[in-house]
């Protein structure tokens, strides 16, 4: 009899516990990317995304599979003379990257990572009316090199921000490493 008032208290418990974390299933962390995933990104040219974390020597980005997830539930309600097709279409449109979709990359930068914008930043003159740069402020806020946009800070680059990674041929730990990053700063 006790034993069985002892299995009785315990049985709410998974319950209650259940029906309190269903709500964050969003939440679960993303997986890491290997170094082969590392590669396979590098080899597909330069890697445009949304940003999820800088640090001082490497850059991480998030593989968002949002747009994936939410094309497949759409194709899977229609009828199902509609579905396969539809669902053959969502999956041919992500064939490419299907693989590295929920998952992070870092990736280190390179000895010489260029940081760079691509438009400067809005500002008012004096007198309170937007300022217009010369050719040769223009020409100084570029930087040497002949690299397209603006030179950038560190703080320009911030979490979910639009942001492309152009891989250099150099490699640390086994994953390439990136030459030169550039935030699209509208």
């Amino acid at each position: 009899m006790t034993r069985l008032v002892a299995i009785a208290l315990f049985l709410p418990l998974p319950v209650i516990l259940a029906g309190a974390t269903s709500g964050q299933e969003h939440l679960k962390p993303a997986k890491k990317a290997s170094v082969d995933d590392h590669k396979k990104l590098a080899r597909l040219g330069p890697y445009t995304g949304k940003l999820a974390g800088i640090g001082p020597k490497s850059v991480t980005f998030h593989f968002d599979d949002s747009e994936y997830l939410k094309k497949l539930k759409v194709a899977q309600a229609l009828p199902n003379a509609q579905q396969k097709a539809a669902i053959v279409q969502v999956e041919a449109q992500f064939a490419n990257v299907k693989w590295a979709l929920g998952k992070d990359f870092e990736f280190e930068f390179a000895d010489r990572v260029a940081l760079r914008k691509h438009n400067l930043a809005f500002e008012y003159d004096d007198k309170g009316n937007p300022k217009k740069y010369t050719s040769g402020e223009m020409a100084k806020l570029k930087g040497i090199g002949g690299l397209p946009g603006y030179v950038a800070k560190q703080e320009d680059f911030t979490p979910g921000a639009m942001t492309t990674a152009t891989f250099g041929r150099s490699f640390k730990d086994g994953k390439p490493t990136v030459a030169m990053l550039m935030v699209d700063n509208k």
